[in-house]
């Protein structure tokens, strides 16, 4: 008999087969860094086959252990930023969001059935996300893909939608209310992705978001940076409008500053700090030293290290 499908191994196999995302990669972008209690993180062991599909792809739902995965808010928003950076066939928002609401959706939904876990919250959530014109449709998809990302790894539909909520709430200032029946009724039952690009909405430029990390988990809301102006500076004596100063002590005065250049590429620089800058992209995992007057190049789902103890994950938005 083939191993049954769960909310976790329906995750891994959507992005494997719809995104090329291998169970290797995807266990890369969502296990936990925190260390165990024999000393090794979740996250170290991911070449380690066996081990990923026993307690984690094919683990049965009562056996998934919590302190196996990292922040779902920030493994969603490395996921989207693998799914839309690839070489080939790269994805846009509007496709993710398609994707999410329908067949990953139809997809989860059988795992949680299978599971004995109620549909309809998730279903309702996805509405709400979808009826919300507050939102762009990249914000759409971020919201959407924590929701799925936090289904397939607790198996627990009350804590994903406890966990998209809170996302929107704190990075988009949204606490996807009730839609408006009428709105509701008149959504198609699945976003088309090669929708006329006419009817899809038109965001303005996106701010930089930076969402401050204690160990691996999200804390407090974004701290968001305009597209257009010099952008900002972060460090622990940046008090300018504008500007970042929630750090730890160890972070200099003026310690790295965040634009957003000509291109629309974002950039950040290390200002000579005394205790360094390093940035761990979401694409490859690599973590990379800043030198000063190097500028290198942001993306959603990286994150950015200030001295010792301050972590920021980086996301693109609007502020409420």
């Amino acid at each position: 008999m083939g191993r049954a499908t769960t909310p976790a191994s329906t995750l891994f196999d959507l992005m494997k087969r719809f995104y090329g995302i291998s169970h290797k990669e995807l266990a890369s972008l969502v296990l936990s860094g925190r260390p165990l209690s024999d000393g090794r993180s979740p996250a170290s062991r991911v070449d380690d086959r066996t081990w990923v599909s026993r307690f984690v792809v094919h683990a049965r739902p009562e056996e998934l252990q919590p302190e196996f995965f990292g922040d779902f808010s920030v493994s969603a928003l490395r996921i989207i930023a693998r799914m839309k950076s690839q070489r080939k066939g790269a994805f846009t928002g509007a496709q993710i969001f398609a994707f999410v609401c329908g067949e990953g959706a139809r997809a989860m939904e059988a795992a949680l059935a299978s599971a004995g876990q109620p549909f309809a919250p998730y279903r309702a959530l996805l509405d709400r996300i979808r009826a919300d014109e507050s939102l762009t449709v990249d914000e759409q998809a971020e919201a959407a893909m924590v929701l799925m990302v936090s289904a397939g790894c607790t198996c627990d539909v009350g804590r994903a939608v406890e966990e998209a909520r809170t996302f929107a709430q704190s990075v988009h200032g949204n606490g996807l209310g009730t839609p408006p029946s009428e709105m509701l009724a008149s959504l198609n039952d699945i976003v088309k992705p090669d929708a006329d690009t006419s009817m899809e909405k038109v965001p303005p430029a996106p701010w930089l978001g930076l969402l401050q990390l204690n160990d691996g988990l999200v804390v407090g809301g974004a701290h968001w940076i305009a597209p257009d102006g010099e952008g900002a500076v972060i460090g622990s004596l940046a008090t300018a409008e504008g500007e970042v100063c929630a750090v730890a002590s160890d972070v200099s005065g003026r310690h790295v500053r965040i634009w957003r250049d000509g291109n629309g590429v974002w950039l950040v620089e290390d200002m000579a700090s005394c205790n360094g800058t390093a940035l761990t992209s979401a694409l490859s995992g690599e973590r990379v030293e800043l030198s000063a007057g190097n500028p290198i190049a942001l993306q959603p789902g990286d994150q950015l290290h200030l001295g010792a103890a301050t972590t920021f994950a980086v996301i693109e938005g609007l502020p409420a």
